[in-house]
C-alpha cells in the first residue's frame, strides 16, 4: 500500500492518475467526465453519480478545499487535500466505484458507474455475443468477477476471478440476458460494487 501511495503522489504531481496498473500503449480513453467539487451552504459533488465508459476518465474540478478519495476499500486513488485545482483518475473496469471527500465525509459522497458492454445487442441462438468488462486485462493484484442472469431467473456466476477483459457468450435459449461485473483486489478481498448492466436479447 505504501508503494501505491507513492505512485499516487507522483501521478498527482502530473495532474492525472491512470487506473491501477494501466499498461502503456492502451487504447486512448474517451474525453473525461467532469465533476464539480463545490463549497456552498452544503459541500457537494455535482453530479454525485457519474457514468463513464470502460477506460474513461473522471476529472474532479475543486472549488475550496476537498478530496476525491476512493471509498471502495481498495485504495485505488486519493487526491489528497486539494484547493482550487483538478484531479483525474481513469476507470479501466466495469463496476460501481464509491467516492468520498475525507474532509466532509457526512455530506460529500458519490459514485462512478462503469457499465458492461455487450455486442451485438440482439441476435439468435446462433449469434456469438461479445461481453466486455474492462478496457485492459486485470491490473496486477486485481481480478474480475462477472455475473449473468437470464431475465426471470437468478443471477449466476459466469466468470469468477478472471484476468481476461472479455469473453464470448453462446446462448442456447431465447430470452433477455443481463451481465454485470466488478473489480476485486486479491490481497484484501475488497471490490467495487456491481456495474450497471449490459443487456442482450436472444430471439
Amino acid at each position: 500500500m505504501r508503494s501505491r501511495s507513492v505512485f499516487a503522489l507522483a501521478m498527482l504531481c502530473l495532474g492525472v492518475l491512470a487506473g491501477p496498473g494501466t499498461p502503456a500503449g492502451a487504447v486512448a480513453p474517451p474525453p473525461p467526465a467532469l465533476v464539480h467539487v463545490r463549497d456552498a451552504n452544503t459541500e457537494y459533488f455535482l453530479p454525485s453519480i457519474v457514468s463513464v465508459r470502460q477506460g474513461g476518465t473522471v476529472e474532479w474540478d475543486f472549488q475550496g478545499l476537498h478530496t476525491a478519495t476512493d471509498n471502495t476499500g481498495m485504495g485505488l486513488y486519493d487526491s489528497g487535500d486539494i484547493k482550487d485545482a483538478t484531479f483525474s483518475y481513469r476507470f479501466v473496469a466495469a463496476g460501481t466505484y464509491a467516492v468520498i471527500c475525507t474532509l466532509h465525509e457526512n455530506t460529500m459522497i458519490g459514485s462512478v458507474e462503469v457499465p458492461v458492454r455487450v455486442a451485438p445487442a440482439k441476435g439468435t441462438t446462433k449469434t456469438r455475443f461479445a461481453v466486455t468488462w474492462s478496457s485492459t486485462v486485470a491490473p496486477t493484484g486485481f481480478l474480475f468477477d462477472v455475473g449473468k442472469q437470464r431475465v426471470g431467473g437468478a443471477w449466476t456466476t459466469w466468470e469468477a476471478g478472471v484476468t481476461t477483459r472479455s469473453a464470448t457468450f453462446h446462448p442456447w435459449r431465447k430470452g433477455k440476458y443481463r451481465f454485470r461485473a466488478r473489480l476485486r483486489q486479491i490481497s484484501t478481498g475488497k471490490s467495487s460494487g456491481w456495474s450497471p448492466l449490459g443487456v442482450l436479447v436472444v430471439s
